[in-house]
């Protein structure tokens, strides 16, 4: 299978301006069973175009105010990984998703799924 996906976010945080976040991923991989049971194992890549900057004013104690901008994103805003869900039952799936940055960043879901 293949499946392409784009997550679009906006937040107001707060500050002068809104925060907005856009995640692309691509996952390629298998599905079929393992035994009797259905079961799919894939392989991903996301882009996080998550970099945002923030602007504002806070009052100072003197009775100034005090202008700042901070920015901030992922410094390696590519992650690759690979997972896997397995039917155990007809009403639970468990989902493994896990993957890198390849610079130290790293992540691990661990998805349970009951349908009922």
């Amino acid at each position: 299978f293949f499946s392409a996906d784009l997550n679009v976010a906006k937040a107001d945080l707060g500050f002068d301006d809104n925060f907005r976040a856009v995640v692309t991923s691509v996952r390629t991989g298998w599905n079929g069973r393992a035994g009797s049971r259905p079961m799919q194992v894939w392989l991903n890549a996301t882009y996080w175009n998550t970099y945002a900057e923030a602007t504002g004013t806070v009052d100072d104690p003197d009775g100034g105010r005090l202008s700042f901008e901070v920015d901030q994103g992922p410094a390696h805003p590519y992650t690759y990984g690979l997972g896997l869900s397995y039917t155990i039952r007809s009403d639970f799936n468990l989902a493994l998703d896990s993957g890198t940055d390849l610079h130290g960043g790293w992540y691990v879901a661990i998805v349970p799924v009951f349908r009922f």
